[in-house]
């Protein structure tokens, strides 16, 4: 008989909970237990549904939008990056032209317009590299988030700091990944909608866990639209589900919003490597 072999709470309802089960044939897999009360016995009735196929659709859609989105990273890269470089060369030949004649005023425009095309170009490079991080690897992903950081704070003007404590060791690429997706997300989410001041992501051992927080100090997140969840809020736990991870959201009593996810760390890297010397 099958059997329930681990439970985690997931969600901030305290209504679903996620469990591994334990086929006859010793497999695992994901189960969910969604509870409800019946008031005039006051008894709680649970119902044990089997989400393989969930799980596996789910991570088939997160595949294709990274997927997709490498793709429009790439495009903007080779297609309209080539094409600026192009345009931003044309311009500074144009200057130079008009200097050499003695057309002061044009060739002022001409650099004018250079500087410009320049700026576009810079942020097309960091659209693409945020879209399609294609160099994310085990060692890059503090990196990387750092990166998000400096970018944010750049292009926002948002004080938006990376942490890390410590050296939290080697991961997987597609843990390394999906944790810089959720960061990604997360951040973005407080630009658009928290009206915030600052953002700080950090990246920290806890136990046998990797923890990975965005915290803002904006106005929080409106009940209503929490319960409801937008898509990106989805994406984000599918993610964290995705490498074996949870993820909580938080919204402060004074506002300010905070975005946990937490990934269990193989035994091999309870204990992990000094960080390697860049060369």
């Amino acid at each position: 008989m099958e059997q329930c072999r681990q439970w985690s709470l997931l969600g901030a309802e305290g209504i679903r909970v996620a469990a591994v089960g334990n086929r006859r044939d010793g497999s695992l897999f994901p189960l969910e237990l969604s509870m409800t009360q019946t008031d005039h016995l006051g008894l709680y009735v649970g119902l044990l549904r089997d989400v393989s196929e969930r799980r596996a659709l789910e991570q088939e859609v997160i595949e294709m939008s990274s997927q997709e989105q490498e793709r429009i990273g790439r495009e903007i890269h080779d297609g309209i990056g080539q094409q600026l470089t192009a345009l931003s060369l044309f311009a500074s030949s144009l200057q130079q032209n008009l200097q050499r004649i003695g057309r002061e005023q044009e060739a002022n425009s001409a650099k004018e317009l250079t500087t410009y095309i320049q700026q576009v170009l810079q942020e097309a490079k960091n659209l693409s590299r945020g879209l399609a991080p294609l160099e994310i690897g085990r060692e890059e992903l503090p990196d990387i988030l750092s990166m998000l950081a400096e970018q944010t704070q750049r292009s926002t003007e948002i004080d938006c700091r990376f942490d890390m404590p410590e050296w939290i060791g080697s991961l997987g690429e597609s843990t390394a990944l999906q944790l810089y997706r959720i960061a990604q997300e997360a951040v973005n989410n407080a630009v658009k909608h928290a009206k915030c001041r600052r953002i700080e992501i950090a990246l920290q051992r806890e136990a046998h866990h990797l923890v990975l927080s965005i915290s803002d100090d904006g106005i929080g997140i409106d009940p209503e639209i929490h319960r409801i969840e937008r898509l990106g809020m989805h994406i984000m736990r599918y993610r964290a589900g995705a490498v074996g991870g949870t993820l909580q959201v938080v919204s402060g009593a004074k506002g300010g919003t905070r975005i946990v996810c937490r990934v269990n760390l193989p035994a091999s890297e309870s204990n992990p490597e000094p960080r390697p010397e860049k060369q």
